[in-house]
């Protein structure tokens, strides 16, 4: 049996290993936003959520509450992904923004809910604040993904063994 036969039967298992890693780290990156929509949806879908804390706590710092938690998994997110800190803390404020337009609009349906401009405001600034404090945050960050490129791998080992030869 030939040398690169071996060689090449030992490759899928490492493609494989390289592919279920690339998916479980996107997943982990993107299934707590994702769930945390959800649970907003499900709050929004109820005629009256949560009326212990409502009566005592006022409506706006909810939201506002509520959509920086978003903003930053949507930062954590992106950042995981490889956007720099600027440009993830402005996409995480449209992504969250845009929920909340959505969210404002779903409550139109529900019975004892209604739309309110100042709601998808409070949302807004929440993010704001939200993507402002991810941005701020010490830069401790998940460094993105660098395994999608196998020949980048190669060539930073390349590059790094021949600085070390100098």
């Amino acid at each position: 049996m030939a040398a690169g036969a071996s060689t090449h039967w030992l490759a899928w298992p490492q493609a494989l290993v390289h592919v279920i890693s690339y998916r479980m780290r996107r997943v982990s990156l993107w299934l707590p936003p994702l769930l945390y929509m959800v649970l907003i949806f499900q709050f929004s879908s109820e005629s009256s959520p949560m009326p212990e804390v409502t009566e005592h706590v006022w409506d706006k710092l909810l939201h506002l509450a509520e959509y920086a938690g978003l903003a930053v998994l949507f930062c954590r997110a992106l950042t995981g992904e490889g956007l720099g800190w600027l440009a993830a803390a402005l996409t995480a404020l449209l992504l969250a923004s845009g929920y909340g337009a959505t969210d404002e609009w779903h409550q139109a349906f529900v019975p004892l809910r209604s739309t309110d401009l100042n709601d998808w405001l409070a949302d807004t600034f929440g993010a704001t604040i939200g993507a402002a404090l991810y941005a701020v945050r010490p830069k401790v960050r998940l460094k993105p993904d660098t395994t999608t490129e196998p020949d980048n791998q190669l060539r930073t080992r390349t590059v790094g063994a021949a600085r070390r030869k100098r």
